[in-house]
């Protein structure tokens, strides 16, 4: 199932396995383009993420995509996203936004916790959930799939 190896320091932190993978946003206002559930086989090794179709063919990107750094990203379970179970949600510090669906709790546990290792910031899930849930609104997009509990303001003249 999952790889895994963690000694002390953010460069020893490491965990792989098969993941789902679902591109959010690319930056704080832009949509992702190709928004879909990929099967990923994602490598966590220091402070990067890298995806790959998948584990025996390590040298193919998906989609051709960058390395994602993980400094100053954030990780928590997506209480929000109800669609399906075991989702976590990945922010980077550019914006860029992406859902990981684990095969169970404990999977799903594990990436978050890997991944907190080797980010600055740590939020809750609940104060991942709310802070996400802002950022769009006062962008002026809401995402529907993903903000169940909301509901506007009271008008004040």
């Amino acid at each position: 199932m999952a790889d895994a190896q963690q000694t002390t320091g953010t460069e020893s932190v490491a965990h792989e396995s098969e993941l789902k993978r679902k591109h959010e946003w690319v930056t704080l206002t832009e949509k992702g383009t190709y928004r879909c559930w990929d099967k990923a086989y994602m490598v966590l090794s220091g402070n990067t993420m890298t995806c790959y179709r998948e584990r025996k063919k390590r040298r193919d990107h998906i989609h051709y995509e960058p390395i994602l750094s993980l400094a100053n990203a954030t990780c928590a379970k997506a209480l929000d996203y109800t669609k399906r179970p075991y989702v976590f949600r990945l922010r980077l510090a550019s914006g860029s936004e992406f859902l990981f669906q684990a095969t169970d709790e404990a999977e799903m546990e594990s990436w978050i916790a890997k991944i907190g290792l080797v980010t600055e910031a740590k939020p809750s899930a609940a104060e991942m959930k709310e802070s996400t849930k802002k950022l769009h609104q006062n962008e002026g997009f809401m995402k529907q799939d993903n903000v169940t509990d909301y509901s506007p303001p009271p008008y004040q003249p």
